[in-house]
């Protein structure tokens, strides 16, 4: 899927469901960047507010980007590494 990004393309994904930690090593394994967002938002379906994840990755890492800290329960981040894990 990476391979498909050009330049800093970011591949993006909405879900129902909280962030799950094993689709996040999935995208780790092939993004150098990945990030799992939790959105709230008033839902007229249901008249009340819904939770859902955006999983973002991109395949090379922007130089404007910054490291900013991990909010929990709002973002997940993770950085590929030259380490094995």
């Amino acid at each position: 899927m990476s391979k498909l990004l050009t330049g800093a393309g970011v591949f993006a994904l909405w879900s129902d469901h909280p962030p799950e930690p094993r689709f996040m090593d999935v995208l780790g394994a092939a993004f150098e960047q990945t990030r799992a967002e939790v959105v709230s938002f008033a839902n007229p379906l249901t008249g009340g507010r819904s939770r859902s994840t955006v999983y973002l990755a991109r395949a090379q890492a922007s130089t404007a980007d910054s490291s900013e800290p991990t909010r929990p329960g709002k973002s997940v981040s993770r950085r590929r590494t030259a380490a094995p894990r």
